[in-house]
């Protein structure tokens, strides 16, 4: 159902020298611990008995992304030099592939390989990361929303299957969505099964728009379930359908297990799906459904913003603006701090965005009042709370969450994996990229 790409089993694929293994450890165990990152490293995962270039170049195959810590000795590196060549092979063919070059001190721009010098690129201090590079780095790993000039946000339910002429009719569709200035959401693969996440999700787009491959209504369960989200939540909603699919609604609803009452305002399409150039009336089909998403296109009742609760004097402005950035990355919108929220009925507003807000990120210490309120809150709203506290400080808990144990950090460093650690679960899939090469 999605593309071969977003089912790979490992987050990144770290490539290094074996000279450098002491900062390379240090830098996997951290992502590993606190950004909950699935690292691949040569040291754990090679097997035995398998020619050493077949199992990297498959290795770098079952990875979303690559880091490659750029020192002196990696530079010499004929490994490294392949494993980056591999890279390049799988940015050409999935644009979602993400390198990112971690640059030594040691190391001046000039000697910098020519091969490395379009790709992103973050310097590690020479005692370490900080708060700036870690959250560069965390940010660089996910392709994420950036290069739109505005917020429009269209939830798309579409086929993934390559050898069905819908799969690049859906292709055309999404890039005439995207030519107009729509970012297109969808759900990961791994956590489309749970109906709350993607309520979140469908609620916090304007528009909703199903395209209907050509199958057995009874092989379109997932395409109803995300219709009937999107009906429950007043999406304005868009559905296209080949000439066999004579009415869309009956046969969807006589195949679901349970009722579902569409909205006599849905929009439904009747197009040709075939392969090859389009003719001029499915042009105009295409024309008249993105006229039709613009004009009916409202703002999103779910503004998707993650909630941090912690005061100024846990985390300073410039820590913030690493926060944010990791935030912004995976989510494609803002992250709130209770004191971001001004003018009167504080109160009421302060609870509102809680209530709102996809997750909560809270920073807690004992003494601090608001915070666990704020947490409480989110609570009993049923938003995934995430619980959060420096090593140094004394926690107990109140008893609504003594099943939630707050993870702990040592340093802004560690805090901010742990922030990404809890967002990037409830990320939305921005699958404009996905497209790009259609």
């Amino acid at each position: 159902m999605y593309s071969k790409f977003y089912r790979r089993e490992k987050d990144a694929f770290f490539s290094y020298s074996h000279a450098d293994r002491d900062l390379a450890n240090s830098i996997v165990e951290w992502l590993r611990s606190k950004a909950r990152i699935d690292v691949w490293l040569d040291a754990n995962e090679l097997d035995g008995g398998r020619p050493v270039r077949t199992e990297l170049q498959g290795a770098i195959q079952k990875c979303r992304s690559l880091i490659l810590l750029l020192t002196p000795s990696s530079i010499e590196s004929s490994w490294v030099a392949q494993e980056g060549e591999a890279a390049n092979e799988e940015m050409g063919r999935y644009p979602g592939f993400r390198t990112v070059v971690l640059l030594d001190s040691k190391v001046d721009e000039d000697d910098i390989p020519d091969r490395l010098r379009s790709i992103t690129h973050v310097r590690i201090p020479e005692n370490g990361l900080d708060g700036r590079v870690a959250s560069k780095l965390l940010a660089s790993l996910r392709l994420g929303a950036s290069g739109y000039e505005n917020n429009w946000d269209v939830f798309v339910t579409r086929t993934w299957r390559e050898d069905e002429p819908a799969y690049r009719f859906a292709n055309r569709v999404c890039k005439q969505l995207t030519r107009e200035g729509f970012r297109l959401i969808g759900d990961e693969p791994r956590y489309d099964s749970c109906r709350d996440r993607l309520r979140a999700i469908i609620s916090s787009c304007g528009a909703y728009v199903a395209i209907v491959p050509p199958r057995e209504p009874s092989d379109l369960q997932w395409l109803l379930d995300d219709v009937s989200v999107a009906m429950a939540c007043g999406v304005p909603s868009f559905i296209l359908v080949p000439p066999e699919v004579m009415d869309v609604k009956t046969e969807l609803q006589d195949s679901h297990e349970a009722p579902v009452s569409f909205d006599p305002a849905v929009e439904v399409f009747t197009t040709s799906m075939k392969d090859g150039p389009l003719d001029d009336s499915v042009k105009a089909d295409l024309q008249r459904l993105v006229r039709q998403v613009v004009d009916e296109y409202k703002e999103p009742l779910n503004p998707y913003s993650v909630f941090y609760a912690g005061t100024r004097e846990r985390i300073s402005p410039e820590e913030r603006k690493d926060v944010n950035r990791i935030v912004e990355r995976i989510t494609g919108r803002k992250c709130v701090y209770p004191d971001d929220i001004e003018g009167q009925d504080l109160q009421r507003r302060t609870l509102q965005e809680v209530r709102d807000a996809v997750t909560i990120v809270a920073d807690v210490v004992e003494a601090d009042v608001d915070t666990w309120i704020l947490a409480g809150v989110a609570r009993g709203a049923g938003l995934p709370v995430h619980l959060i506290a420096r090593e140094a400080r004394s926690v107990v808990l109140p008893e609504l969450f003594q099943d939630n144990r707050p993870r702990l950090y040592g340093s802004h460093v560690d805090r901010l994996g742990l922030v990404h650690a809890s967002v990037y679960p409830h990320r939305r899939w921005f699958m404009n990229q996905e497209v790009s090469r259609w």
